[in-house]
Protein backbone atom coordinates (compact mmCIF):
# COMPACT_ATOMS: atom_id res chain seq x y z
CA UNK A 1 0.00 0.00 0.00
CA UNK A 2 1.38 3.41 -0.99
CA UNK A 3 1.42 6.11 1.66
CA UNK A 4 0.16 9.60 0.92
CA UNK A 5 2.57 12.54 1.18
CA UNK A 6 0.77 13.60 4.38
CA UNK A 7 1.30 10.15 5.93
CA UNK A 8 4.97 10.16 4.94
CA UNK A 9 5.43 13.64 6.42
CA UNK A 10 3.76 12.65 9.69
CA UNK A 11 5.82 9.47 9.90
CA UNK A 12 9.03 11.46 9.36
CA UNK A 13 7.93 14.06 11.90
CA UNK A 14 7.24 11.37 14.51
CA UNK A 15 10.53 9.52 13.97
CA UNK A 16 12.57 12.71 14.36
CA UNK A 17 10.57 14.28 17.21
CA UNK A 18 11.79 14.86 20.73
CA UNK A 19 9.63 13.49 23.57
CA UNK A 20 8.20 17.00 24.05
CA UNK A 21 7.32 17.23 20.35
CA UNK A 22 5.67 13.80 20.48
CA UNK A 23 3.32 15.00 23.23
CA UNK A 24 2.59 18.09 21.12
CA UNK A 25 1.80 15.87 18.11
CA UNK A 26 -0.56 13.76 20.22
CA UNK A 27 -2.40 16.84 21.47
CA UNK A 28 -2.65 18.22 17.92
CA UNK A 29 -3.87 14.93 16.51
CA UNK A 30 -6.43 14.41 19.29
CA UNK A 31 -7.77 17.93 18.78
CA UNK A 32 -7.97 17.54 15.00
CA UNK A 33 -9.75 14.19 15.36
CA UNK A 34 -12.19 15.69 17.87
CA UNK A 35 -13.01 18.53 15.49
CA UNK A 36 -13.50 16.01 12.68
CA UNK A 37 -15.80 14.05 15.01
CA UNK A 38 -17.92 17.13 15.69
CA UNK A 39 -18.30 17.74 11.97
CA UNK A 40 -19.20 14.09 11.38
CA UNK A 41 -21.84 14.07 14.14
CA UNK A 42 -23.42 17.21 12.71
CA UNK A 43 -23.36 15.69 9.20
CA UNK A 44 -24.76 12.36 10.41
CA UNK A 45 -21.66 10.53 9.11
CA UNK A 46 -21.47 7.57 11.49
CA UNK A 47 -18.35 5.97 10.00
CA UNK A 48 -16.28 9.16 10.06
CA UNK A 49 -17.50 9.97 13.57
CA UNK A 50 -16.47 6.55 14.86
CA UNK A 51 -13.04 6.74 13.19
CA UNK A 52 -12.41 10.26 14.48
CA UNK A 53 -13.41 9.43 18.04
CA UNK A 54 -11.33 6.26 17.97
CA UNK A 55 -8.31 8.26 16.79
CA UNK A 56 -8.80 10.91 19.48
CA UNK A 57 -9.24 8.19 22.12
CA UNK A 58 -6.05 6.45 20.97
CA UNK A 59 -4.10 9.69 21.32
CA UNK A 60 -5.49 10.35 24.81
CA UNK A 61 -4.76 6.75 25.86
CA UNK A 62 -1.17 7.15 24.63
CA UNK A 63 -0.85 10.37 26.64
CA UNK A 64 -2.32 8.71 29.73
CA UNK A 65 -0.13 5.64 29.31
CA UNK A 66 3.04 7.70 29.12
CA UNK A 67 2.15 9.83 32.14
CA UNK A 68 4.29 9.29 35.24
CA UNK A 69 1.86 10.34 37.98
CA UNK A 70 4.38 9.74 40.78
CA UNK A 71 7.06 11.97 39.22
CA UNK A 72 4.51 14.56 38.10
CA UNK A 73 3.02 15.20 41.53
CA UNK A 74 -0.06 17.42 41.48
CA UNK A 75 0.41 18.18 37.79
CA UNK A 76 0.52 14.46 37.01
CA UNK A 77 -2.67 13.84 38.98
CA UNK A 78 -4.45 16.73 37.27
CA UNK A 79 -3.41 15.47 33.85
CA UNK A 80 -4.50 11.92 34.72
CA UNK A 81 -7.89 13.28 35.77
CA UNK A 82 -8.20 15.27 32.55
CA UNK A 83 -7.23 12.28 30.42
CA UNK A 84 -9.78 10.09 32.17
CA UNK A 85 -12.41 12.80 31.71
CA UNK A 86 -11.55 13.07 28.00
CA UNK A 87 -11.83 9.31 27.50
CA UNK A 88 -15.19 9.30 29.26
CA UNK A 89 -16.50 12.18 27.14
CA UNK A 90 -15.23 10.59 23.91
CA UNK A 91 -17.03 7.36 24.80
CA UNK A 92 -20.21 9.28 25.61
CA UNK A 93 -20.01 11.12 22.28
CA UNK A 94 -19.63 7.87 20.39
CA UNK A 95 -22.34 5.97 22.23
CA UNK A 96 -24.90 8.78 22.15
CA UNK A 97 -23.82 10.19 18.77
CA UNK A 98 -23.65 13.61 20.36
CA UNK A 99 -21.45 16.61 19.58
CA UNK A 100 -21.78 18.17 23.07
CA UNK A 101 -19.20 15.87 24.76
CA UNK A 102 -16.89 16.39 21.79
CA UNK A 103 -17.12 20.15 22.23
CA UNK A 104 -16.13 19.69 25.88
CA UNK A 105 -13.17 17.59 24.72
CA UNK A 106 -12.25 20.25 22.19
CA UNK A 107 -12.09 22.92 24.92
CA UNK A 108 -9.92 20.75 27.18
CA UNK A 109 -7.61 19.58 24.37
CA UNK A 110 -7.21 23.11 23.02
CA UNK A 111 -6.26 24.30 26.52
CA UNK A 112 -3.79 21.43 26.97
CA UNK A 113 -2.26 22.08 23.55
CA UNK A 114 -1.85 25.79 24.26
CA UNK A 115 -0.28 25.06 27.65
CA UNK A 116 2.06 22.47 26.19
CA UNK A 117 3.04 24.82 23.36
CA UNK A 118 3.92 27.49 25.93
CA UNK A 119 5.89 24.95 27.99
CA UNK A 120 7.89 23.83 24.96
CA UNK A 121 8.64 27.46 24.07
CA UNK A 122 10.16 27.88 27.53
CA UNK A 123 12.46 24.91 26.91
CA UNK A 124 13.77 26.14 23.55
CA UNK A 125 17.31 27.52 23.61
CA UNK A 126 17.90 31.23 23.26
CA UNK A 127 18.52 31.90 19.51
CA UNK A 128 21.13 34.55 20.41
CA UNK A 129 23.33 31.84 21.93
CA UNK A 130 24.71 28.95 19.90
CA UNK A 131 22.95 25.68 20.67
CA UNK A 132 26.07 23.55 20.37
CA UNK A 133 29.79 23.97 20.31
CA UNK A 134 32.45 22.02 18.55
CA UNK A 135 34.18 19.34 20.59
CA UNK A 136 37.54 20.89 19.71
CA UNK A 137 36.56 24.33 20.95
CA UNK A 138 36.71 24.97 24.68
CA UNK A 139 33.63 26.50 26.21
CA UNK A 140 34.51 29.90 27.62
CA UNK A 141 32.59 31.31 30.53
CA UNK A 142 31.02 34.64 29.65
CA UNK A 143 32.73 37.61 31.28
CA UNK A 144 29.42 39.36 31.75
CA UNK A 145 25.99 37.83 31.64
CA UNK A 146 24.09 38.37 28.43
CA UNK A 147 21.17 40.71 28.97
CA UNK A 148 17.92 38.96 28.39
CA UNK A 149 15.12 40.81 26.60
CA UNK A 150 12.60 39.12 28.86
CA UNK A 151 12.91 37.78 32.38
CA UNK A 152 13.61 34.06 32.66
CA UNK A 153 10.46 32.02 32.19
CA UNK A 154 8.96 30.44 35.26
CA UNK A 155 8.69 26.67 35.19
CA UNK A 156 5.49 25.35 33.65
CA UNK A 157 2.86 25.23 36.36
CA UNK A 158 -0.69 23.97 36.35
CA UNK A 159 -2.99 26.83 37.22
CA UNK A 160 -4.91 26.69 40.46
CA UNK A 161 -8.31 25.07 40.30
CA UNK A 162 -10.00 28.48 40.25
CA UNK A 163 -8.52 29.23 36.85
CA UNK A 164 -10.16 26.11 35.45
CA UNK A 165 -13.61 27.63 35.75
CA UNK A 166 -14.60 27.43 39.42
CA UNK A 167 -14.87 31.21 39.77
CA UNK A 168 -14.35 32.13 36.14
CA UNK A 169 -16.41 34.49 34.01
CA UNK A 170 -15.45 32.43 30.96
CA UNK A 171 -18.55 30.50 29.82
CA UNK A 172 -16.32 27.92 28.10
CA UNK A 173 -14.16 27.26 31.16
CA UNK A 174 -14.38 23.86 32.74
CA UNK A 175 -14.34 23.04 36.46
CA UNK A 176 -11.48 20.68 37.26
CA UNK A 177 -12.72 20.32 40.84
CA UNK A 178 -15.81 18.52 39.53
CA UNK A 179 -13.43 15.97 37.99
CA UNK A 180 -11.53 15.23 41.24
CA UNK A 181 -13.56 12.09 42.10
CA UNK A 182 -12.34 10.59 38.85
CA UNK A 183 -8.78 10.86 40.11
CA UNK A 184 -9.46 8.21 42.70
CA UNK A 185 -10.60 5.66 40.16
CA UNK A 186 -7.12 4.88 38.85
CA UNK A 187 -4.70 7.54 40.05
CA UNK A 188 -4.52 6.37 43.61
Amino acid sequence: MTQSPEQLYLESRIYTATPEELVHILYETALEATLRGIEAVEAGDIETRARAITKASSCVMELAGSLNVEAGGELGIRLAVLYEYLLHELLEANVHQSAAPLRDCERVLRSLLEGWTAAIAQLEPNPAQPATTSASEPIAAPSTPHPSPTPPAAPFMVPAAASFGVDSDDPDAFDIESLEPAAHSWCG
